[in-house]
């Protein structure tokens, strides 16, 4: 009786053949449609891209034919001259920029900026005097830090920002250090997260396991590594309010990890409003980069280059090397006193 049963419930050969055949057969529809929709995925981001591409190309054709046609160029803003350093290294604070271009040579995408138009403060915090480069002229490009890239942003990314470090003042026993491409996250010593901007994205790197979460939805970038995210290895791009959700949730995951404890319930106002090119130099927010004399002063070593003897010349140029130093946070308002002075007496 059991013997019957048994047989009666087990599939006869023929019949496990067609179950077989019908499973391998779904497996392979189910592949396929997987496989034509990340194909039809690819060639649409593909088709975007071109499409951004070819409208782009008609710009500039427009723009061309405009400048052709006798129009007046665009007015450049200073922070069209800003150089992309989101792989730059902190250095304690303090950074001095030398670069060097050949005598007579024109810099690529740099500023003009006269020193005689300089307040006393931005002139001493790039190093000139009032007197030394009276009427000078100076081939300069800026690298912004995240306080400028954060005021100069749209509104979106001012708001995820927002959001981001009221998640963190949920939590107590951190502090906020506040350094010129970043805000790093701590508790004591210990760095717990740096926010950052990745181009015009806003950043969090968390001092977590970016292979523990590689499988899931809050997966990041590994950035383990570079020098500058040997900390905090794994980074989230936020480019929307999903990604905003997904750091929040890591933000906890961490706080757990550290076991912080909540803080008490404040009101948090944050000032983004932008402000001006003099006024994020002088804070220390933007740096200036001085690369080398303007036109009317290279001429001058030109020419003076151009009177030595014939057995003096050689086939190396000579370059021109400024050095512009790292606006900083001190105060330094008897130096300013007496550089207005001086001003004043010049």
């Amino acid at each position: 009786m059991t013997g019957n049963l048994i047989n009666a419930l087990i599939f006869s050969p023929a019949q496990m053949t067609i179950c077989i055949i019908v499973a391998i057969a779904f497996a392979a529809l189910v592949g396929l449609n997987v496989y034509l929709f990340v194909i039809y995925r690819v060639k649409q981001e593909r088709k975007m891209y071109d499409e951004q591409l070819q409208n782009r190309r008609k710009a500039l054709l427009d723009k061309l034919e405009y400048l052709k046609a006798g129009g007046e160029p665009e007015k450049r803003s200073w922070l069209d001259y800003a150089v992309d350093d989101e792989d730059e290294e902190e250095d304690g604070g303090k950074k001095y920029v030398t670069v060097r271009v050949a005598v007579g040579e024109k810099p690529v995408n740099a500023e003009v900026i006269s020193v005689d138009e300089m307040t006393p403060r931005v002139r001493r915090k790039l190093g000139f005097r009032a007197k030394r480069h009276s009427g000078k002229k100076f081939y300069v490009r800026y690298s912004l830090g995240f306080d400028a890239k954060l005021r100069y942003s749209d509104d979106e990314t001012k708001a995820r920002y927002i959001a981001i470090m009221d998640e963190i003042h949920k939590y107590g026993g951190i502090n906020i250090v506040k350094q010129f491409s970043n805000i790093r996250i701590c508790a004591g010593k210990e760095t717990l997260a740096m926010v950052l901007f990745g181009g015009k994205r806003i950043c969090v790197a968390f001092a977590l396991d970016p292979a523990e979460f590689e499988k899931t939805k809050y997966r990041g970038e590994d950035k383990s590594e570079k020098k500058r995210f040997a900390k905090t290895p794994m980074l989230v791009r936020i480019g929307s309010d999903e990604k905003t959700e997904i750091v929040k949730y890591l933000i906890n995951v961490l706080a757990k990890k550290r076991s912080l404890p909540p803080a008490k319930p404040r009101k948090i106002t944050y000032d983004l409003t932008e402000r001006t090119q003099e006024e994020m130099i002088a804070k220390g927010s933007v740096r200036v980069i001085v690369i080398d004399e303007a036109p009317d002063i290279m001429e001058k070593k030109t020419a003076r280059v151009e009177t030595q003897s014939e057995s003096e010349k050689t086939d190396v140029t000579v370059p021109t090397v400024i050095t512009a130093s790292v606006p900083q946070e001190t105060d330094e308002t008897a130096d300013f006193a007496a550089e207005v002075a001086a001003a004043g007496e010049s």
